[in-house]
């Protein structure tokens, strides 16, 4: 499915650090909602959040599951990564999706770890 393919794309181009490759993946309008973040509105800031504000220098998300229909989606898996101050990073995540078409018009993370 179309939108199963999405995902695994928008997974590729943040593990390949594509930034300039948002845009084929996000809405123009899009929002991406993370825990410790405020929400992230529109490509410009989604762009800028990977760019300069997200704490992860290099890493690779591997994916254990999705699942989609037209107009929603949901996947989960493991990341593995390095920070940029160099420390080791390791984070289980689930994640959900609106679609807009053949783009993400809103992304949720959420993370394996006590926060309440």
């Amino acid at each position: 499915m179309a939108q199963e393919e999405l995902i695994r794309r928008l997974f590729a181009v943040v593990d390949a650090a594509d930034w300039h490759r948002l845009g084929e993946v996000f809405a123009v309008d899009g929002v991406y909602r993370r825990p410790g973040y405020r929400d992230i509105c529109g490509l410009a800031e989604i762009v800028r959040f990977y760019r300069d504000v997200r704490i992860i220098e290099q890493g690779r998300h591997e994916l254990i599951g999705v699942i989609v229909d037209e107009c929603q989606g949901s996947c989960w898996g493991r990341f593995r990564g390095v920070s940029r101050s160099g420390e080791a990073l390791a984070e289980d995540f689930a994640e959900w999706y609106d679609f807009a078409g053949p783009v993400i018009a809103e992304r949720r993370t959420f993370f394996y770890r006590q926060a309440i």
